[in-house]
């Protein structure tokens, strides 16, 4: 190499060869990175729903919304409808059974509540359901 000239065209010829190889390598690296890159975001998006993975290995966040009623609304509000005849049990005027709950003493101070004046009733009636008969066979 001379003191005053830039490199010689052999020396050139050597560097762009060399130049040359480094992008094939580095272009075959980016093709296996891309082809790797690929592979894993196929894996990544496999669920229980479309590969053999049991759906209890699926990501809590990543489960879709349960579908809705596909069914179209007719307009009419839930339950009975107005102009349709109501039924309830009435309370009765004479139970077969009163059942009074006076409490001795006050739960938070422990005062003593037998002659404390009532501020609240409230009344309570319980309908016993018949037992089912069965079936005779």
């Amino acid at each position: 190499m001379e003191s005053g000239s830039g490199p010689s065209s052999e020396e050139l010829t050597l560097l762009l060869a060399a130049k040359d190889a480094t992008i094939i390598a580095q272009a075959t690296l980016i093709e296996q990175l891309a082809a790797r890159v690929e592979e894993l975001e196929r894996r990544l998006g496999k669920d229980s729903s479309n590969s053999s993975r049991p759906p209890s290995s699926d990501p809590a966040f990543a489960k879709p919304a349960p579908k809705r009623s596909s069914r179209t609304l007719s307009g009419k509000r839930r339950g009975k409808q107005n102009g349709a005849p109501g039924t309830t049990l009435r309370l009765v005027e004479d139970p077969d059974e009163i059942v009074r709950r006076e409490p001795a003493a006050c739960c938070g101070c422990g005062a003593d509540l037998a002659h404390a004046l009532v501020f609240d009733e409230r009344r309570h009636q319980v309908f016993d359901v018949p037992p089912r008969r069965r079936a005779r066979t």
